[in-house]
């Protein structure tokens, strides 16, 4: 069913194209841009998601929460101003907020110097001071939910957006039978008890925060590696604050308090949390360089402005393809906007046997941010600080590191001699000396993409895609310090790249579509992409498939594989996991029994005779990123093909599709390119 376009008085914005301005997705609906016909200003409408509309009791938590968040008027929150229906559909009309995120802000310069991210941690404080008031508890403090404004004296103001998961501990014995449904949030900034489904107060907000707070100072949050992983890590893992080291004694100290597991041993109170915060401020040094001005980003989200038509898109679960590369940053943090919901308290419990590791490498020169009353005087120790985290978080084992562009900026390609592009029903080679065959109306990458592909995008930009793969090694599968330059195996230039993450791969084929356009290789209306899911199917060859996402057509034609209908797999029929993966991999690394090929990790590609369009290494190798996502109701994306580390039968069908984190990079990851012309959607 088509959106309606208008909801009592408010009129949904629209893009250029016509498509409806959406802020954002969560758990319970969509938050789309509009404008009040009566008071004339733009809002933030949240809609139930349609499929909530047949369940009473997700539309009595909806209203609960819009009630409880219009109870809060403070500086630092967003203000909800009405509640209404629209047939069957409920929706709330909040503050329409002009900034950028905490994410983006990370995500685009780096760590925050203490003094900031401090200050940052007292304002949202200060905010859940007034919700703790109201006996409300937010329950998805994260950093794209706290908003960076820029006020006209300087200053830095911060917004805590989104509500829509807020719930009344005033409510008792409703508020427990409506959560009976499950943990529903982000899994990187939820607390202990909401993941293991215990009762929930203030003091989940407070170990949130924590978990927001270490990552304005790492770029990283607590914990990295799979959903299950970070479920286990958080409900049994200490995080590493030794590598908190070259922060401030006192910094380490709230951080501890506040992400004790203990819930009893947690900061109790906000208002206790901003009292430690203040102390902390004014225990640091007060002599001050002077400080570079505030820069206000080029470009503003606005809680989750998305569009390809001029504006940012913030990573949300259901995003498309970005259209923006991100500079030079440090590795992007996982996906924290993706949500997963755990039905079964078990779930949670099953992943206390799974473990894994988290990794921050970067570094940023602070902003100021406003602080009233304490913050006069104490900014001095900015400097000292990004730069002391500069050589703990940032050292490389070289020295030397491209520079990175400034933000914002786009590489200028360097002009060659005219290319013509590619044409259709030909097969063609890129500037890279890639090559592709039509397939439909686009072309198909014939092989992955390339250690040498890659390295010519990082030498172009400075964009490096380092920082928390995990990798196989003899004491376990996790993160060992490695990434796509050292996988912790030989490589060669014309090797499958691995350790790339979904966003890394849209970010190399925007680069590329750029510097071909600007040296005439590709027309204006040509771009290079990840291949959709149905385009893979089809390069693979495979028949239709029936399911609207790859999550229902999974697995769903059986008994064939990309080398023919028999298992297991003939003798050098795909780089799979046989005998010769075991040497140096762990110990449970399960393998294909009596098969063997040549390569033990990787092959230089093609490594394998293609198939009858052409293309290679369709089966095996590395898992092959696809644009869409894996279903409608996560944040993952999806994978194809199967890896060199794969052994399971199913894994190996051709109709096969994994379910995973847009921002993990794994040592049997990598990706392949396609053109698309025009829309690219087919």
């Amino acid at each position: 069913m088509s959106q309606p376009e208008k909801f009592e008085h408010y009129e949904l914005l629209k893009n250029a194209d016509g498509t409806v301005v959406e802020l954002g997705h969560g758990a319970m609906g969509m938050t789309y841009k509009a404008f009040d016909t009566n008071l004339r200003c733009a809002v933030a409408l949240k809609v139930i998601s349609a499929a909530y509309l047949g369940d009473p009791t997700a539309a009595e938590r909806f209203l609960r929460e819009a009630r409880g968040a219009a109870q809060l008027r403070h500086r630092n929150v967003a203000s909800v101003f009405h509640l209404g229906r629209h047939g069957d559909s409920y929706f709330y009309s909040m503050e329409f907020i002009e900034g950028e995120t905490v994410d983006a802000r990370v995500k685009r310069d780096g760590p925050l110097a203490a003094l900031t991210a401090l200050a940052i941690t007292e304002q949202v404080a200060s905010a859940l001071i007034a919700a703790h008031k109201q006996g409300l508890v937010h329950r998805d403090i994260k950093p794209s939910n706290l908003m960076l404004i820029h006020e006209g004296d300087g200053e830095m103001l911060v917004k805590v957006i989104d509500f829509g998961l807020v719930k009344s501990a005033l409510i008792g014995s409703t508020a427990g039978a409506l959560t009976t449904t499950g943990f529903v949030g982000t899994p990187y900034f939820a607390s202990p008890e909401q993941l293991d489904q215990r009762s929930e107060d203030i003091r989940s907000d407070i170990y949130s925060l924590g978990v927001t707070l270490w990552f304005m100072l790492t770029g990283k949050p607590t914990f990295m590696g799979s959903i299950a992983s970070v479920i286990a890590q958080h409900l049994d893992k200490t995080p590493e604050f030794a590598s908190l080291a070259v922060l401030p004694a006192g910094v380490v100290a709230v951080l501890r308090r506040m992400l004790e597991k203990d819930v009893d041993r947690r900061i109790q109170t906000p208002a206790e949390l901003r009292a430690e915060l203040r102390q902390c401020l004014e225990s640091l040094p007060s002599t001050v360089p002077a400080e570079r001005p505030l820069r206000v980003a080029a470009h503003l989200e606005t809680v989750a402005l998305s569009s390809a038509h001029g504006l940012t898109t913030p990573r949300s679960p259901d995003e498309e393809f970005p259209t923006v590369p991100r500079p030079a940053s440090p590795a992007p943090p996982p996906d924290e906007s993706a949500e997963i919901t755990l039905a079964d308290p078990a779930v949670a419990s099953a992943a206390r046997t799974l473990a894994g590791q988290s990794a921050a490498r970067s570094t940023y020169a602070p902003p100021p941010v406003s602080r009233r009353p304490v913050f006069a005087g104490v900014i001095g120790l900015a400097a000292l600080l990004a730069a002391g985290a500069a050589l703990y978080f940032h050292l490389p084992a070289s020295a030397e590191k491209t520079p990175a562009p400034k933000p914002g900026a786009t590489p200028k390609p360097v002009a060659t001699a005219p290319r013509q592009p590619p044409q259709p029903g030909k097969p063609w080679k890129n500037s890279l000396d890639m090559r592709y065959v039509p397939v439909g109306d686009i072309w198909f990458a014939t092989t992955e993409t390339r250690v040498r592909d890659f390295d010519a995008f990082f030498k172009a930009n400075g964009y490096d895609a380092t920082g928390g793969m995990w990798s196989h090694q003899r004491d376990g599968f996790k993160d060992h310090g490695h990434s796509w330059q050292n996988p912790g195996f030989p490589q060669s230039p014309e090797h499958a790249v691995v350790g790339i993450a979904w966003e890394d791969a849209n970010n190399f084929c925007k680069w590329l579509s750029d510097k071909e356009r600007a040296e005439g290789a590709l027309t204006a209306a040509q771009f290079y992409r990840l291949p959709t899911d149905r385009e893979w199917s089809e390069a693979a060859g495979l028949p239709y498939e029936n399911g609207a996402t790859p999550d229902v057509r999974s697995g769903k034609i059986t008994g064939l594989y990309p080398w023919g209908k028999t298992w297991p797999p003939p003798a050098n029929a795909g780089n799979y996991a046989g005998s010769e993966a075991k040497p140096g991999a762990p110990d449970d690394l399960a393998v294909i029994p009596n098969f063997r090929d040549a390569f033990p990790r990787t092959c230089a590609v093609p490594g394998h005779v293609p198939n009858a369009l052409g293309i290679s290494d369709l089966g095996g190798n590395v898992w092959e990123w696809c644009g869409d996502a894996f279903n409608k109701t996560r944040g993952w994306r999806t994978l194809r093909g199967g890896s060199w580390a794969t052994s399971r039968a199913d894994e190996m069908l051709a109709s096969f599709r994994r379910p995973v984190d847009p921002s993990f990079r794994h040592d049997d990851i990598g990706f392949r390119c396609v053109i698309a012309t025009g829309d690219g959607s087919r």
